[in-house]
């Protein structure tokens, strides 16, 4: 896939492995992480030989948040710009979610903001014991508008709540304890757990695991979904361009306590 700047590729068998490919940034989402991802999940949506997609990060992180480039520059943007960007991230979670095929996200190290939307969309999250989470956006002023369902979907209304309330860092442990985590090991065995875990979705017949992940989706209506997709960017870009926001990654780039009023 030399056509992709941002994420790499690789095919074992009917596995697609897709890394967030930014290692020098802690695979920090942007735009272009952004685009390429939903391009690549789409691409292999048809692709009949393909069963799997598994989703990690390149380096010593799975994602380490917003790409730092990308909020200076949302600073400058307007509530219009703000919106057709938080759609792009909605779309990005949505296309994990509805996917035909299973998607697993194997997270290490870092894990925050849209890092934890992407895993909490997938079928199942195999976290490493080095793995750290964070919903830091309410330290900033911001709000996790986009992950939001898929956060609440997995780990419930209560721990969302509090998950999103105080930005508190919560360890592998932790996010096994919320539901944003199915197993736990150790670094070194991450990828056996992986290799476990295909082989007891593989013993499952192909087309009723197809139906069975859609007739449990199905009961959120996708009219419900475009809704929320809609609802979602639009309370990012209120955030963004609210002076509390601007005052919070102003603060955070400044590397100071921000001046809540």
């Amino acid at each position: 896939m030399d056509e992709f700047q941002y994420i790499k590729s690789e095919i074992t068998e009917d596995v697609v492995h897709l890394y967030l490919n930014r290692p020098e940034k802690g695979n920090a989402i942007n735009l272009g992480i952004v685009r390429e991802l939903i391009k690549a999940l789409k691409m292999h949506e048809d692709n009949k030989s393909i069963r799997f997609i598994v989703i990690k990060g390149a380096g010593k992180n799975f994602c380490s948040g917003a790409d730092l480039d990308w909020m200076v520059k949302a600073i400058g943007l307007d509530y219009d710009e703000n919106f057709n960007e938080g759609y792009q991230l909605a779309e990005l979670f949505y296309t994990i979610f509805r996917s035909h095929k299973i998607i697993i996200s194997a997270v290490h190290g870092a894990c925050i903001g849209g890092g934890t939307g992407i895993a909490a969309a997938s079928d199942f999250v195999i976290v490493s014991a080095d793995a750290w989470f964070s919903f830091s956006e309410v330290k900033l002023g911001l709000v996790p508008a986009t992950i939001s369902p898929y956060i609440i979907y997995r780990s419930g209304l209560h721990h969302a709540k509090r998950l999103m309330l105080t930005g508190e860092k919560i360890s592998a442990e932790d996010a096994l304890q919320y539901n944003l985590a199915d197993e736990v090991c150790s670094f070194e065995k991450l990828e056996d757990s992986l290799k476990a875990l295909l082989h007891r979705l593989r013993e499952g017949g192909r087309v009723a695991q197809y139906t069975i992940k859609h007739l449990i989706r199905d009961l959120i209506p996708l009219q419900v979904m475009d809704q929320i997709k809609l609802k979602t960017a639009g309370i990012i870009a209120e955030a963004r361009i609210s002076e509390e926001g601007q005052e919070g990654v102003k603060a955070f780039l400044e590397k100071r306590k921000p001046d809540w009023k």
